[in-house]
């Protein structure tokens, strides 16, 4: 690769012996040019050992960096109770879920580098190689590429960042088997589709639409859009509860159910109720 040259002088035998300047001019009449180390040669010269000396190095080129993404928002879907003011811990309330605005920037993308251009001991430049590019992911959903930075993305609309290998999706409908304990409280800007059951004593407040495939037990539930409960509600006094509250169901739009049972529902549109027990 012409990155190093080396060096040997042998003792005369009976002729001239060699000089620094001798070894020099050998050197150049090979061309040797650059990182050449002018005390090695010394030695070389002053030791006349015979074995090979590294009298000249050259500069290895520096591989161009790979591009990366950094993410400019909190994708953590890992939630913890918290402590309230008075050192109280509600185990229900696990904190809201990671959600950004419509037009919040949410990844950044850094462009692959050229790299360093090496030299060789000839004195000829060595070309690096370049990083590897990657672009944004062509799939991305709820996304948008900046306009005047093409490698800036931003939020399409609001919701929840979800970060891939290539970038972000942003869903704007959370999707949930049950709403427990397990789960916490749920607190989102967008939609929520659960597909059981909310257990008593739970709370969800989002932007959007509420739709459970399953039973809404004695909980509460506000919503900017609509709520609709496939399963009916059932509220104080259902399944042993006698003491349960009665659940509190509150929707800017329209609230549908299969039934309801002892349950406060609060509509701004229309309440429609399929069945009656």
């Amino acid at each position: 690769d012409r990155l190093t040259a080396y060096l040997k002088v042998s003792p005369a035998w009976g002729g001239k012996v060699a000089s620094p300047q001798d070894a020099v001019a050998a050197l150049q009449k090979e061309g040797i040019s650059f990182g050449l180390d002018a005390k090695a040669v010394l030695n070389a010269v002053r030791d006349q050992i015979g074995e090979m000396v590294l009298v000249a190095q050259g500069r290895a080129p520096e591989k161009g960096k790979d591009a990366w993404f950094e993410p400019l928002v909190s994708v953590n879907r890992e939630r913890h109770p918290r402590m309230n003011e008075k050192g109280e811990v509600d185990l229900r309330d696990l904190g809201v879920i990671p959600t950004v605005a419509e037009g919040a920037p949410v990844m950044q993308r850094h462009p692959a580098t050229l790299g360093v251009a090496g030299k060789n001991v000839l004195g000829e430049d060595i070309p690096p190689p370049p990083g590897k590019d990657t672009r944004f992911g062509s799939r991305l959903q709820g996304v948008m590429v900046d306009p005047e930075n093409p490698n800036l993305l931003r939020a399409a609309v609001a919701g929840q960042p979800v970060l891939l290998r290539d970038g972000v999706n942003i869903e704007p409908v959370v999707k949930m088997a049950v709403v427990d304990i397990s789960t916490g409280n749920v607190d989102f800007v967008g939609s929520l589709t659960i597909t059981g059951d909310v257990q008593s004593g739970m709370k969800i407040k989002v932007g959007g639409d509420v739709t459970v495939e399953g039973t809404i037990e004695a909980a509460d539930i506000e919503a900017g859009g609509n709520i609709i409960a496939k399963g009916g509600i059932i509220g104080q006094g259902a399944h042993g509860e006698g003491d349960a509250p009665a659940p509190r169901i509150r929707a800017k739009g329209n609230i549908r159910a299969r039934y309801v049972e002892n349950a406060i529902l609060i509509a701004e549109q229309s309440v429609y109720i399929s069945e009656t027990l």
